[in-house]
């Protein structure tokens, strides 16, 4: 496989640089017709700890549109990739077959049908829908759940997972635009396991459970009576389970852009575990007997948001422009300490806001600021701390988030990097560089990287293992 894997890249690379691929999107019927879609391959070292191969993805994407008419189309997007890295890695091995190719029918990627008319478009079928555009974290861009194998270090576009859903955009004034979303599919975060190169360290200790009981399960006379299973308690796919949300856009005649959203979705599950048939252990320092169930139960939560952008155009602060994002979550689940250890799930309200300061300066450099924060109704539980989900650690009522994001671009916008700060109130840090260059039209370099520092038990600090760099290859067609 491994001798494949580098056949296969060396191949493309040899094609890419030869030219023999076209480099235009494909029309045919008149213009009605196109295709067009990339090969990309994706590599990345960690340069830290291990200092083996993170990732070794090749990705295949083609995108299809036909024009029926000046007011139907349909388009839909196939995409594959295949991660040597779990090949190469035997650290990843037994995660393999969940993280190194596309997953069921993840290969329609987008498969939707278009209405347009001056005042009503109408989209249905399998979706992204963007609410927000935060730096490094989502606050409104919840619509669609994410992919978060690798954190949150892929591009939005990529790591969002789309759904089969009817949007209805409709504008009665010339700025104001009102947004129905209407989704009977159910998608949930995607999260990597344990063992995967990103997994959080909730993750990490729920396979060190199940492989501990299931593990005594295997010792002679000791062993007998364990058992350790994970249950998803998802609901169904149907209209009565359904989601839906509306937004209101507008601009107002000072130019301030706002949204007023709202969503009756899904939230973070609860995960709680169970013992059943329970029986006390045989020797004093074994867990108790019986069969353990990790169940986790999916609710509807309410979200009540909003968004706003607005450009200063004269004074001091002139070329400033001000962006905010608001939500406020009703009914969401978190987990809490027990003196059992099995630990509790109950429901809080989340709020979380982000307010953005972004400015170019030298002409051309854009220096974007954000303070974020993520707020918890309480912290406790009946005087039981409650967790913080990514790392079961300790809550905080409060935790405070600053980014700093700094682009520019040379050669005509052929060459452009970027770098994103972002910095947790516990000294813990993500640095996150890149640079894009435009080889061609049609070819695009990329080289980065992902640092990380702080605590284990801190968002960013629990990846200080997993500083990384990478280069992206990207051949469009």
């Amino acid at each position: 496989m491994k001798r494949l894997m580098i056949w296969l890249i060396v191949s493309i690379y040899m094609i890419l640089i030869s030219g023999k691929i076209p480099v235009q999107a494909i029309s045919f019927l008149n213009d009605r017709l196109t295709i067009s879609g990339f090969l990309k391959n994706e590599t990345a070292y960690n340069v830290g700890h291990d200092k083996d191969f993170m990732k070794i993805e090749n990705t295949f994407q083609l995108e299809t549109e036909y024009k029926f008419n000046d007011s139907f189309s349909l388009f839909f997007i196939v995409r594959g990739f295949y991660d040597s890295a779990f090949d190469a890695n035997p650290k990843f091995e037994r995660n393999r077959h969940i993280l190194c190719r596309t997953r069921g029918t993840d290969w329609l990627r987008e498969f939707y049908l278009d209405y347009y008319s001056p005042d009503l478009d109408i989209r249905i079928g399998k979706q992204q829908v963007v609410w927000g555009r935060a730096d490094g974290v989502k606050i409104m861009d919840v619509v669609c759940p994410t992919d978060q194998r690798e954190y949150l270090l892929d591009r939005y576009a990529d790591s969002r997972i789309p759904l089969w859903m009817l949007k209805i955009e409709y504008s009665p004034t010339i700025n104001g635009t009102l947004q129905l979303l209407f989704i009977p599919d159910f998608e949930t975060d995607f999260f990597a396991p344990a063992g995967s190169p990103f997994t959080y360290q909730a993750n990490e200790l729920k396979g060190e459970l199940s492989e501990g009981i299931n593990g005594l399960s295997e010792i002679p006379i000791i062993g007998r009576g364990y058992s350790f299973t994970e249950i998803h308690d998802k609901p169904g796919q149907s209209f009565k389970n359904a989601s839906f949300g509306l937004r209101w856009l507008d601009i107002l005649p000072n130019g301030l852009e706002y949204t007023l959203n709202y969503l009756h979705g899904y939230g973070t599950p609860g995960g709680r575990v169970f013992i059943y048939n329970y029986a006390p252990p045989l020797l004093p320092f074994l867990p108790p007997r019986g069969d353990w169930v990790l169940k986790f139960k999916y609710h509807h939560v309410e979200l009540l948001g909003f968004t706003f952008t607005k450009g200063i155009n004269t004074g001091t602060l002139r070329g400033l422009s001000i962006r905010g994002e608001f939500a406020y979550i009703h009914n969401n689940y978190n987990g809490y300490e027990t003196p059992d250890r099995l630990g509790g799930i109950t429901r809080v309200d989340n709020y979380r806001y982000v307010i953005g300061l972004d400015k170019y300066i030298w002409t051309n450099w854009l220096f974007s600021f954000q303070f974020i924060q993520f707020i918890t109704d309480r912290d406790d539980e009946h005087g039981n701390k409650l967790l913080f989900g990514a790392t079961k650690a300790p809550l905080d009522q409060f935790q405070t988030i600053l980014s700093l994001k700094v682009s520019t671009d040379f050669m005509h916008e052929r060459i452009k990097p970027e770098c994103l700060i972002l910095y947790g109130e516990y000294n813990d840090w993500r640095v996150s560089p890149r640079i894009d260059y435009e080889l061609r039209d049609y070819l695009n370099i990329s080289f980065g990287g992902h640092f990380f520092w702080g605590r284990k038990d801190q968002l960013f600090g629990e990846f200080r293992d997993n500083d990384e760099i990478y280069i992206e290859i990207k051949y469009g067609f």
